[in-house]
């Protein structure tokens, strides 16, 4: 290489890119330039090459200049300061400047050292090797400063673990830029081989400098219930790819790894209410308290129930055991009797217990009810009837105010079976509100309400069981109302016709 002032034939020296002089900060690979001798008395060659360069996937080269001297050891390139980005034999990348990129470069002081200038240009693209040289006010040049483009990601470690139905797992990694190039448009995805739903951290494009890495996550959400993506024993595998593209050279830098989660068996019990209910009632009259049990698990489970009041009222609780297939759910009822002569404003406490197996399960819960002096409504009547699974029985009831001012009621409605109950107004005139809402004030005209409960019989129900329809109220707030509540049975008088399968018979 020539000099721009002197002209006199030098040696080229090569740097590395993170190379810098003596007094250079940021030389990441501790390789110490030093200046070679006459370096302030020779007129080519007397000013240091740039340093700490990078280029990324978009062809935008940026990097270091000194434009002062603070040593006297080392020169720095005296603005007007011009920078040549040149490329190298691409067959044998020799180091050497061979072909010039025509582009402008722009030189701008540094915020922290006015000694250093920040430069940048755009070539668009990554050649395989570059040469840059600095050339100062005088014509004097430095030696070239070379920069060899590679491309590497990497992502792991790859995780394992285990986790129950309806649980959320979250596995760390650590993606690292391996190559010389920097990256500012990586995209991290996902693949889960089961299916289960996933969230990625952060969200794309990631940016990584060339040695640079950075933390992500994956959360995984596992179904719950009977959902067959959650069989125990079952190993999903999420595979996490991480990658960048260059378009000139087409390159696409990808990186894979492989997280794995085992499904465990096991009965999880769950229960609506679990922070308990509250109810009012009169002297006298039953408060019904209606909750849906569930398994949640991916093994059936079998469930006893107990309830007791710490007053010593009459409770019951139905049923008293059930047994809960993975994704079951049954509605339960516990009853609360409030004795004659009971005083008004006593709050009593009942408690419910549910113990289940395998896997120890326990759910307790209280319930409180507050005796009231005056009733709030009335429903009736109970009503008995015969049903198919899979068809549709219908019970109609009425629902008295009996309060002394207009109230906001809401129906609610479990089975014992598991069949879907929906309610439809029997009232000419008048609607529910959402399908289960109704208001009633306190005169003839407006103080009663007629509905029916449409029970949908569930259709793995069986020829001689019974389902048992407890239909309630609660009020504004929340609160279940007393003396208000109605159990409709069903008696199963035909199970559901299913295929059927004829193997024939072969006899030796």
């Amino acid at each position: 290489m020539q000099g721009g002032a002197g002209g006199n034939p030098q040696k080229v020296k090569i740097f590395d890119n993170s190379m810098t002089g003596n007094a250079i900060a940021g030389n990441k690979k501790g390789i110490v330039l030093t200046p070679h001798a006459g370096a302030v008395t020779n007129p080519n060659h007397s000013i240091d090459p740039p340093y700490q360069m990078h280029i990324d996937q978009a062809g935008k080269i940026s990097g270091k200049i000194r434009i002062l001297p603070n040593n006297p050891a080392v020169s720095g390139c005296a603005q007007p300061c011009t920078i040549q980005i040149f490329t190298t034999n691409p067959k044998t990348l020799d180091t050497q400047g061979r072909d010039k990129i025509n582009t402008t470069v722009s030189i701008v002081p540094d915020s922290t050292d006015t000694n250093i200038g920040n430069f940048s240009a755009l070539i668009g693209s990554v050649p395989a090797q570059l040469a840059l040289t600095a050339t100062d006010k005088d014509g004097n040049t430095s030696e070239f400063a070379v920069f060899t483009s590679t491309f590497g990601l990497d992502i792991g470690p790859a995780r394992t673990g285990t986790a129950l139905p309806g649980q959320v797992i979250t596995y760390t990694h650590r993606i690292t830029n391996t190559g010389t190039v920097d990256f500012t448009n990586i995209q991290f995805t996902g693949f889960s081989k089961l299916g289960w739903p996933f969230k990625l951290a952060p969200t794309s494009p990631i940016t990584l400098l060339a040695g640079e890495n950075k933390p992500v996550t994956v959360t995984l959400t596992l179904p719950t219930g009977s959902d067959p993506r959650v069989r125990a024993g079952l190993v999903e595998q999420t595979r996490l790819t991480v990658s960048a593209t260059t378009t000139n050279p087409a390159v696409v830098t990808t990186k894979s790894v492989t997280d794995t989660t085992t499904v465990l068996g096991k009965f999880i019990l769950d229960a609506t209410f679990k922070g308990g209910r509250t109810g009012t009632g009169t002297p006298g009259t039953v408060v019904d308290y209606t909750r849906t049990l569930t398994n949640t698990g991916n093994v059936t489970g079998t469930v006893t129930l107990t309830a007791s009041t710490d007053l010593g009222w009459t409770t019951l609780i139905t049923p008293t055991s059930v047994q809960l297939p993975p994704g079951k759910s049954i509605g339960v009822v516990s009853s609360v009797k409030i004795p004659v002569g009971a005083t008004a404003g006593t709050a009593a406490k009942t408690t419910l217990i549910f113990n289940g197996t395998p896997d120890a399960q326990r759910l307790v819960i209280t319930d409180t009810t507050t005796v009231l002096l005056t009733p709030k409504a009335t429903m009736v009547f109970n009503q008995q009837a015969q049903g198919n699974a899979g068809k549709t029985v219908q019970f109609c009831h009425t629902v008295t105010n009996l309060s002394n001012g207009t109230v906001t009621f809401t129906l609610t409605g479990v089975s014992s079976l598991g069949s879907k109950i929906t309610f439809v107004s029997d009232t000419p005139g008048r609607q529910l509100v959402n399908g289960n809402t109704f208001t009633l004030g306190t005169t003839n005209a407006d103080k009663s309400f007629n509905f029916c409960a449409n029970v949908l019989i569930d259709p793995f129900a069986a020829k001689g069981q019974q389902d048992l329809v407890a239909i309630g109220l609660i009020d504004s707030q929340g609160a279940v109302v007393g003396g208000a509540s109605v159990r409709d049975l069903i008696d199963i008088v035909g199970g559901l016709v299913l295929p059927r399968v004829y193997m024939p018979v072969i006899r030796r």
